[in-house]
C-alpha cells in the first residue's frame, strides 16, 4: 500500500497490495493511475444521484480521456445483486479492464462484486456467506478478480478499504455477504472535492460512522496495540474536526477524511461490535441510513458494553476529551457516551429509533436478525440470545 498526500496533509505510507492517494483533486491524475495498472478501458460505476448532482463524474470522465469505455450508473441503494449482474454484463460488453467506482459504500460494494462476477460462469450468489449463527459461518473464497477496481469515495472512508462486500439479494429479501483477501480495491483516491459534493446530511452521517469505527475497534474483543493506536489517533482528530466540516473548506474536509482512514486500516483485524451489527439490520429492515442508525445506537452501545470493556472505554473517554483523572473510570466512560451522543445531535443526526420510522413492534425482529451478524462475535460483552439486545434497543427507541 502506498499513500501519498499532495495537498493539506503531507505524508507517504507504503505496504503491500494497494495505493491510496489523498489530495484536493487527485482525480485529475486518474489517467496516470489507470496506466500504472496497465489498463486501457475504464468503466465508471456510480449511482444515479452521484451522476446527476455533483459534477464529479464529468471530472472523472475527463481525466480518463481516451481510456473511457462507458458508464454504469445503476448501482442502487444497499447494493442489490441484480445491479451487480447488470454491471458485470455491461463491463463485459464494453470490454472494460478496470472499474472506477465513484460513490459511497453501496457503489463500492457493487463495483467490487462486479469485478468478481465478470469472471464467473454462474452467479456470485453461489459465493455468499452461509451463516448458522454469528460465530459459526462459512465464507466461500471468491476467485481473484482479473479486473482491478479504483475507488473514488464520496463519503467518509468505509467499504473501499475492506476485503468484503454486501448486497441485497431479492430472492431472500435481505443482505448477503461476501469476502476475499483480494476483494479490496487496488487503489483508493481520496479526492476531497469529490467528498465535498455529497449532500451535507449524508456527509456528516458518514463522518459519525467513522467516529464509531474508532470506538468499536478500541473496544473490540479482538483489539490489539496497533489497532488501538490507530483508532485512538483517528478518534481524537475526528472528535475535534468533524463538527467543523459543515462550515469549513477543503483543507478541513481533507483532514477529517485522512483521520477517518486510520481505523479502516485495522478494522479487518479487529471487527467492530454490537452497534455496527444492529445498524446493519436497522438499515436493512427499516431503510434507515447507516449514519442515522449509528448516531442513535452508538452511545447506547457504549453503555451496554461498559462493564465488559471498562479499561478500553477509559481510553476512548480520554480520546473524546474527558478528563479521566477528575472522576472514576465508570464516570469517565459514561461521560464519554454522553459526549458521543452530543456529537451526533450537533451533526443533526436523530436521537431515537422511533424518529426514523422504526416501530416498537419491530425491535424483536431487529434483535433476531442481529444474532446472525458477523460483527457480533467481536463485541466485548457476550450476547447469548436476542433477548440480551432488547434492553439496548428499547433504550434507543
Amino acid at each position: 500500500m502506498e499513500v501519498v498526500a499532495e495537498a493539506g496533509v503531507q505524508f507517504t505510507y507504503r505496504t503491500v497490495g494497494r495505493k491510496i492517494v489523498s489530495a484536493f483533486d487527485c482525480v485529475a491524475r486518474l489517467g496516470d493511475y489507470i496506466d500504472e495498472l496497465k489498463c486501457r478501458r475504464a468503466l465508471i460505476i456510480c449511482g444515479p444521484n452521484v451522476r446527476a448532482r455533483s459534477g464529479i463524474i464529468e471530472r472523472v470522465q475527463a481525466a480518463i480521456g481516451n481510456r473511457y469505455a462507458g458508464i454504469f450508473d445503476q448501482t442502487g441503494a444497499h447494493a442489490p445483486l441484480p445491479a451487480v449482474e447488470r454491471g458485470a454484463k455491461a463491463a463485459l460488453e464494453l470490454d472494460a479492464d478496470v472499474l472506477v467506482a465513484v460513490g459511497g459504500g453501496s457503489t463500492q460494494s457493487v463495483a467490487k462484486l462486479v469485478a468478481v462476477q465478470m469472471d464467473l460462469p454462474g452467479s456470485i450468489r453461489d459465493f455468499r456467506m452461509l451463516v448458522e449463527r454469528a460465530d459459526k459461518m462459512h465464507l466461500p473464497e471468491l476467485p481473484t478478480p482479473r479486473v482491478p477496481v479504483i475507488a473514488i469515495p464520496t463519503t467518509f472512508p468505509g467499504a473501499e478499504f475492506t476485503a468484503s462486500a454486501s448486497g441485497v439479494d431479492p430472492r431472500v429479501g435481505t443482505k448477503v455477504h461476501f469476502g476475499s483477501a483480494t476483494l479490496a480495491p487496488r487503489m483508493v483516491l481520496l479526492d476531497t472535492q469529490a467528498l465535498a459534493t455529497t449532500p451535507l446530511q449524508i456527509l456528516l452521517g458518514s463522518a459519525f460512522v467513522s467516529v464509531d469505527h474508532c470506538i468499536e475497534i478500541v473496544c473490540s474483543r479482538r483489539h490489539n496495540p496497533i489497532a488501538d493506536a490507530l483508532a485512538l489517533a483517528g478518534l481524537r482528530k475526528l472528535m475535534h474536526i468533524v463538527p467543523k466540516c459543515a462550515d469549513a473548506g477543503l483543507a478541513v474536509l481533507q483532514e477529517a477524511q485522512v483521520a477517518a482512514v486510520l481505523p479502516m486500516l485495522v478494522l479487518q483485524s479487529t471487527g467492530t461490535g454490537v452497534v455496527h451489527a444492529l445498524a446493519h439490520h436497522v438499515g436493512d429492515l427499516h431503510h434507515v441510513s447507516h449514519g442515522a442508525a449509528h448516531g442513535i445506537l452508538a452511545p447506547h452501545g457504549m453503555r451496554f458494553n461498559l462493564d465488559a470493556s471498562l479499561d478500553q472505554q477509559v481510553l476512548v473517554a480520554e480520546a473524546v476529551g474527558i478528563n479521566v483523572r477528575a472522576c472514576s473510570p465508570r464516570e469517565a466512560c459514561l461521560a464519554a457516551a454522553n459526549a458521543v451522543a452530543a456529537l451526533a445531535r450537533s451533526l443533526g443526526l436523530p436521537s431515537r429509533l422511533r424518529d426514523v420510522g422504526v416501530p416498537e413492534t419491530g425491535l424483536d425482529a431487529i434483535a433476531d436478525e442481529t444474532m446472525l451478524d458477523r460483527q457480533l462475535p467481536s463485541n466485548p460483552r457476550p450476547i447469548a440470545g436476542s433477548g440480551d439486545l432488547l434492553p439496548l434497543l428499547q433504550a434507543a427507541w
